[in-house]
């Protein structure tokens, strides 16, 4: 292991130290890790900038920005209102449709912005009910994950590959839909 080595992986676990242990903000943590890394030479500055998935960082800042815009209008309290009144107040239907409504908006906008949303819903659900909101959370966290897999939008890891393989949005969609198809890799155990 050369010198240069040993170092990079010292920025590497003391960045990961301080974000695990959140003696400092995370991001900040993640950024200091970086400028040092580029600062010494590990890495340079166009490999670095190269590296930024930049479809990534503007749909993320792109969807926060839809998420406050539609915060200001009072559309999740409208949704809360009847999502709690066409369930009929019972706590396990409120469940069932947040599940849905999750799994529906996770795959038009990014898992983040979706559970940022929705959340607060939950939370005012499960607080006029007078319940605990851990159920509704953690149903809505797997809802997130299953929808945001749908769509190229639906996470940004899926638009890191949209971005590598060149899908379109509707491509990206067929080649994740469950179809019968065969090709060269398909394994046939006699």
């Amino acid at each position: 292991m050369t010198p240069m080595m040993f170092f990079a992986i010292l920025i590497f676990a003391l960045t990961y130290v301080l974000i695990m242990t959140e003696w400092i903000n995370k991001m900040t943590a993640a950024l200091l890790g970086g400028f040092i890394v580029v600062t010494v030479g590990l890495v340079g500055q166009v490999r670095a900038y190269n590296a930024v998935d930049w479809n990534v960082i503007f749909l993320l800042i792109g969807m926060m920005m839809v998420m406050s815009v539609l915060k200001e209008t009072g559309v999740f309290e409208y949704v809360a209102i009847k999502t709690a009144k066409a369930a009929k107040a019972k706590p396990i239907r409120i469940m069932l449709f947040m599940f849905a409504v999750t799994a529906v908006v996770s795959a038009i906008l990014d898992n983040v912005t979706t559970v940022m949303m929705l959340v607060p819903i939950a939370l005012l659900i499960a607080s006029e009910l007078k319940i605990s909101p851990v159920p509704f959370i953690i149903t809505m966290a797997i809802a997130s994950n299953i929808g945001g897999t749908a769509t190229m939008i639906g996470d940004p890891p899926n638009i890191m590959i949209g971005s590598a393989t060149d899908y379109t949005f509707i491509e990206f969609i067929y080649h994740l839909a469950p179809h019968e198809h065969h090709n060269k890799f398909d394994i046939h155990v006699k």
